[in-house]
């Protein structure tokens, strides 16, 4: 995927049902300035760390932002947003390529990229949502 190509998957990412800006995702704004969500409240504020400091963002604001999905970060964070569904999520050495399968129900869904992010992307797109996030 080109760089346009992960943008859009970002956009589909962050629109699919059951989508959460998490602590720790590694963000860009509009203006491609990119920083690190450090601090979300239920009352819909965020804390974004970037070259410019610390900054207040509303949940508008960070509605216009995407997560960096060739961040490994990120595929971390999104990786633990697929668990309750979650099969198996491995890298290819010989292909240099993420795999992540779930199974939502007897169908198995599986994507393949280059970064954890993306595939965890993939994966939720073929699913549908994010799954429900589950108290530890």
């Amino acid at each position: 995927m080109d760089n346009t190509e992960i943008e859009e998957l970002a956009r589909q990412a962050v629109s699919l049902p059951g989508w959460r800006w998490l602590p720790g995702l590694r963000i860009v704004d509009p203006h491609g300035v990119a920083g690190f969500i450090v601090l979300a409240v239920a009352e819909a504020k965020y804390r974004v760390y970037n070259r410019a400091g610390l900054s207040p963002l509303s949940a508008e604001e960070i509605g216009a932002c995407l997560p960096d999905l060739t961040h490994s970060g990120v595929g971390g964070i999104l990786l633990e947003m697929l668990k309750p569904v979650l099969h198996l999520a491995w890298f290819d050495t010989d292909h240099k390529e993420w795999c992540v399968e779930l199974e939502p129900s007897e169908d198995l869904v599986a994507a393949i990229a280059p970064h954890l992010a993306e595939a965890c992307a993939l994966a939720a797109v073929g699913l549908g949502g994010w799954p429900e996030a589950q108290d530890a």
